[in-house]
């Protein structure tokens, strides 16, 4: 995406969140697995020999990962705060999240019909390259919202929730 950001004067800040955790885990877990099939008396698949390692992504990874990456525009582009934020991926169905998203970072989130778009995105740009398409503009006009989350917290509000979840955070990492 960086090469057509540039070559095409696109200003973007792309963002992908894999499986995100809250602080209990979730019962599909490893650990939640392998303490059921022990007390079972089942025995533990192993792959790649046990040499298996995992990065977790928790919700706190995602919001401090949205607020830095709104905080600090893309240098060159001159663009004014986004008047939106456009979301895809399988946690865009959770609209408890995406309504709090758009609570905290005080910016409208919408949602698309289509929300699993990385690969679509990545056909569109292939498309654009084998001239299927004449423009990005015409691209941009497939894009469907399914539904849109606005701001509905009051700046008091959002003012304590955030300053609580960083008190909570510094609480957990301490």
């Amino acid at each position: 995406s960086f090469a057509y950001s540039h070559l095409y004067r696109i200003p973007q800040t792309g963002l992908r969140f894999f499986t995100v955790y809250g602080p209990w885990g979730r019962p599909d877990m490893a650990m939640y697995i392998f303490c059921k099939r022990i007390t079972a008396g089942e025995s533990i698949a192993v792959f790649n020999h046990g040499d298996m390692k995992r990065d977790f992504t928790y919700i706190d990874d995602i919001v401090a990962g949205v607020l830095a990456a709104l905080d600090t525009p893309p240098a060159d582009d001159g663009a004014s705060p986004p008047t939106a934020l456009r979301v895809d991926g399988g946690m865009v169905a959770n609209d408890w999240l995406m309504q709090f998203l758009a609570d905290i970072l005080e910016v409208p989130v919408e949602r698309p019909v289509i929300t699993e778009t990385t690969a679509l995105g990545a056909a569109y740009l292939a498309g654009l390259e084998a001239g299927l398409y004449p423009s990005i503009e015409e691209i941009s006009g497939h894009w469907k919202r399914q539904r849109r989350f606005d701001p509905a917290l009051g700046p008091d509000r959002r003012q304590r929730l955030y300053s609580g979840w960083l008190e909570a955070v510094g609480r957990v990492r301490s």
